[in-house]
């Protein structure tokens, strides 16, 4: 019978979900260019100008496509949307220097970062020609400063960046004695296609990245060099040509080792690069500043809220990547424009690039950067802070596959994951199942390092304390009156596995950890009617590892709650004692108040109209012309166990109440439509109600909500000779 009736439930409350596909979700194809066709894109170029010498005033502008946004009395500076080519000019005068930085929104780096000093004998107007027309965008960053030795180099005649290769410049800047000037030239298939220089004297710590080719830039002097060119993000090298030999590759970049270099030196190479397909990338950063709004879209994660790691990605069923941050020979350090220091992964595989930020003290990790194929399997570590969880269960239309171990997901790479507000801060939870304790908050973390808490509220398994054990753990013996009840409160850390089910009706939703002693204490406030004589109040005793003891406990008249802290978690017994209950807010209940009052509010208030005559109210009691109330009530054993028994699969109870006439229950007849107000803390969009009920007899009744109003729930009873209703619901 209990098998029928589940599979009649199931069948009739059945829910589809059609999840839409989400707009405005595009493959980022990295240096790719992407072109509608019959016209060209449009990209936006963002313009940040910081001047703290007063180079405004002295003259220095800044202009893009001829139109001054900056200097000589111009101070609006933000960015532009061009089409085909932008161009950018920067100004100087004498007794200044200006460093300029551009970067390329698909890989976010460096791609042109440039310091030059006005010169006496050379043009001070230069600047830049970025590609717009394939829809990427560009970040220029200006910043001046007073020059005290300007010297007579820094002749810059332009740059052209064509898709993250700058062709163009001449810039000489004044030479330090502990550096060179050397240009790197290159020609060939895909020549846009080369990521980075980098160039490594023999020496610790001589290492440096070029991005500007075909202009004179700076290396430090050496005995001999190293220089590895690298393709760009999602880009491979076919061969690098060098004197009319072809390079050595070696992991993806082409190698020529033992290169003696003097100041003015050129180096010319032919290469032939090409795009591949196939790739997608992972972005998120912790700095709100550059992060929430920037050229890949918003990839702000809050770090106080949680942090992401990408421990393992997968890729036709081996590994390709194991994140071991200790193990110095799968990673190498590199400096970029404007001192970021980057930790790369340089494993054996060319088709995977994982760039990690780290501030100037390479410490603090700022962002992480991902690319890899699609259909890779990528292995993720969400950590949620104290009071957080996860807060969805796929990314980007992708699923969140959860493992067994804590915090750990994996994904199945079909689009960009540019990752944003994953984590959300979330109550920690009650379950409450006694005849004493009928509703209970908790708050507080107890220490946990992640996740939220859950509190279990149950009638006790283990028998209640004596009257003697009760006095023998009280510090004033004397000023014990009787026993309410026992409970055991048990306490669990909870990491969500996606989204904000219940955990005492979903646990399959969370890793869970059973807590029997936190590191902090938590406070917990149970719902106690007021059943005091004057002069009583009710405290606690609590039994712990076999040891019992009287616990700090303050009852609220007013809000009918027991409140207390507590770091240790097993039986607890109510008790009733000589003294004075609190009353009111002021105090240590103010915090959680408004949620108490409102719970007692609609508590008190469940009826749609109120208390009444059995015509107000709609509901008729044969027999009966007096005032129809509802009140919450635990209900008995006996009740109880047939509702847990019956319970639909995919519902769980909320709470039970009584209909009374002039304040008490009998069993006659009732008909009508009965409608109550849902409390507001049981309100939540798409949340499901129904009541059940049980008749004199042991019959159960399932009643489903005859009403559209998403506050109220309203069922249409033929006839019932009972008075014990409980509100289940399903998510």
């Amino acid at each position: 019978m209990r098998n029928l009736i589940k599979g009649l439930l199931a069948m009739a409350l059945t829910v589809i979900m059609v999840i839409a596909a989400i707009p405005g979700l595009e493959r980022l194809q990295g240096v790719m260019r992407v072109q509608a066709d019959g016209g060209q894109a449009t990209a936006p170029v963002s313009i940040s100008v910081t001047d703290s010498v007063g180079a405004s005033a002295a003259g220095c502008t800044v202009s893009v496509n001829s139109n001054a946004v900056w200097g000589n009395g111009v101070t609006t500076v933000g960015s532009v949307t061009g089409s085909g080519n932008v161009n950018f000019s920067v100004g100087l005068v004498e007794g200044y220097k200006v460093t300029y930085v551009v970067r390329d929104g698909d890989n976010f780096s460096a791609v042109e970062e440039q310091t030059v000093h006005y010169s006496a004998n050379g043009n001070n107007s230069f600047g830049g020609n970025w590609d717009v027309a394939d829809g990427k965008s560009y970040t220029l960053t200006v910043t001046f400063a007073e020059d005290t030795a300007p010297g007579n180099g820094g002749n810059n005649q332009g740059g052209n960046n064509q898709g993250g290769n700058n062709q163009g410049g001449n810039n000489n800047p004044p030479q330090q004695n502990n550096e060179i000037s050397v240009t790197f030239n290159i020609s060939g298939t895909g020549s846009d296609l080369v990521g980075c220089i980098k160039v490594t004297g023999s020496a610790q710590g001589q290492e440096r990245g070029i991005n500007t080719y075909g202009s004179p830039v700076d290396v430090f002097v050496s005995q001999s060099y190293t220089i590895e060119i690298e393709p760009a993000i999602q880009a491979t090298i076919n061969s690098v040509q060098y004197g009319g030999s072809n390079l050595p590759l070696s992991n993806g970049k082409a190698v020529l080792s033992n290169v003696q270099m003097s100041d003015g030196d050129s180096f010319s190479f032919v290469v032939d690069i090409e795009v591949d397909t196939g790739f997608t990338n992972i972005i998120w950063g912790y700095d709100e500043a550059e992060w929430a709004n920037n050229s890949n879209g918003d990839c702000y994660v809050d770090p106080n809220t949680g942090t992401i790691e990408v421990l393992n990605i997968e890729r036709n069923g081996s590994s390709v990547f194991e994140y071991d941050p200790e193990d110095d020979s799968q990673w190498e350090w590199e400096e970029r424009g404007g001192g970021q220091q980057i930790k790369k992964y340089v494993g054996n595989d060319n088709n995977l690039t994982v760039n990690i930020e780290y501030d100037q003290n390479r410490s603090v990790i700022l962002s992480w950067y991902v690319a890899c194929r699609e259909n890779d399997i990528v292995t993720f570590c969400f950590v949620p802070k104290p009071g957080y969880q996860l807060g969805q269960a796929s990314i980007n239309g992708m699923a969140l596959d959860p493992q067994e171990e804590d915090c750990l997901f994996n994904i199945e790479m079909r689009n960009l994951l540019h990752i944003s507000g994953v984590f959300v801060q979330r109550d920690n939870q009650t379950a409450v199942d006694s005849e004493t304790v009928t509703y209970a908050t908790l708050s507080g973390t107890g220490g946990i390092e992640c996740g939220t808490l859950a509190a279990s509220i149950e009638d006790s398994s283990d028998p209640v304390p004596s009257d003697a054990t009760i006095k023998a753990a009280m510090d004033n013996a004397g000023a014990f009156v009787d026993t309410v009840g026992s409970v055991d409160i048990g306490m669990t850390q909870i990491i969500s596995k996606g989204g904000n089910t219940s955990y005492a009706d979903h646990a399959e939703d969370y890793w869970a950890h059973e807590q029997h002693q936190l590191g902090a204490s938590v406070e917990l406030s149970l719902a106690v009617p007021n059943n005091l004589q004057a002069g009583q109040t009710y405290s606690i005793v609590r039994e712990h590892d076999g040891v019992y003891e009287q616990i700090d406990a303050v009852y609220n008249t007013d809000l009918e709650m027991l409140t207390f802290e507590s770091d240790r978690f097993s039986q607890y017994t109510i008790i009733v004692v000589e003294g004075e209950p609190e009353t009111g807010v002021t105090n240590s209940t103010a915090a959680a108040a408004p949620e108490f009052n409102q719970y007692k509010h609609d508590m008190d208030n469940l009826l749609a109209s109120g208390s009444g005559t059995p015509g107000a109210v709609g509901l008729v009691v044969e027999g009966q012309s007096g005032t129809i109330t509802a009140k919450p009530d635990t209900q008995g054993p006996k009740y109880r166990e047939v509702i847990k028994f019956f319970m639909p699969t995919g519902w769980a109870e909320a709470f039970s109440f009584n209909i009374l006439v002039d304040g008490k229950p009998n069993y006659n007849s009732k008909s009508g439509t009965l409608t109550i107000n849902i409390p507001k803390y049981l309100r939540k969009e798409g949340r499901q109600f129904m009541i059940m009920a049980v008749d004199k007899t042991g019959q159960l009744y399932v009643y489903a909500d005859a009403d559209t109003n998403a506050d109220t729930l309203s069922i249409v009873i033929p006839k019932l000779e009972g008075y014990a209703f409980t509100v289940i619901y399903s998510d």
